[in-house]
């Protein structure tokens, strides 16, 4: 059985993150696809002037789909620091990659700005800086139940009907981490013959991953692990179980 390894980059299907070929100071903090090929976007800068778009009537918006076509797609203005995008008949459930330039923010000329999306209503990925250009190599730790790695581990999972899988992440104490999701992490799933099974990303936060997964069988049990987690410094792996059963929840502290 061929094993299904995926990027959270590629998958979107975690999070990663933010964007890419950012400003020194501006990056997209909020990405959420509402529906009908319409993308919310939220600008933010880490200057003291405030974000605000100035429109210069050169704006530009180009869309990808994961192979790499372009998709027919314009930008218009929403508020002060934010944006939206409508892309022509995205399909439901792929990932698409996006840049944007052409205006000004916060008190830079010809911002450029990348990042992806799902095309699935509810969608949203939220951001706390323009991802880091070279993560770093790291050795990779693992305590012994592989749930913990040092002060990080996986506080809780939950499963939904429609194969939603949430999990939440807690370090040691009970505190909510602030995870570096950069998109190099690794997710795979597996059932217990060791058979993978696709995920998407459908929204992901400092200490949040939700996934939906396809191609599960009710009442069985399957194992996670996402490899490549940076945190604290280190390149983190962390995985459990869990079962494929409307409402069932895992906590753990």
């Amino acid at each position: 059985m061929k094993k299904i390894m995926i990027t959270l980059a590629a998958a979107l299907s975690l999070l990663t993150a933010g964007s890419a070929l950012a400003a020194e100071r501006s990056f997209i903090e909020e990405v959420r696809y509402t529906t009908d090929g319409i993308v919310d976007i939220e600008l933010e800068d880490k200057g003291a002037r405030g974000g605000a778009i100035k429109w210069t009537g050169a704006e530009k918006v180009e869309v990808r789909d994961a192979a790499g076509k372009p998709m027919k797609a314009s930008i218009s203005r929403q508020g002060r620091d934010s944006l939206s995008i409508f892309v022509e008949k995205p399909k439901i459930g792929e990932k698409y990659s996006f840049a944007i330039s052409g205006f000004d923010f916060a008190g830079e000329k010809d911002v450029k700005l990348s990042s992806w999306f799902v095309a699935e209503p509810g969608w949203r990925a939220e951001y706390e800086g323009a991802p880091r250009k070279s993560p770093g190599a790291a050795a990779e730790v693992r305590h012994h139940d592989g749930t913990h790695w040092g002060e990080l581990y996986i506080h809780e999972m939950e499963f939904e009907k429609g194969g939603r899988l949430d999990l939440e992440f807690k370090a040691a104490g009970g505190r909510t981490p602030a995870i570096d999701w950069d998109g190099r992490e690794e997710l795979s799933i597996a059932d217990a013959k060791g058979k993978y099974y696709p995920a998407n990303v459908i929204k992901m936060e400092r200490d949040e991953l939700k996934l939906r997964i396809g191609g599960l069988t009710a009442g069985e049990r399957y194992s996670i692990t996402i490899k490549n987690i940076q945190y604290a410094g280190k390149s983190v792996t962390l995985s459990a179980e869990f079962v494929a059963r409307d409402g069932w929840r895992m906590e753990r502290r």
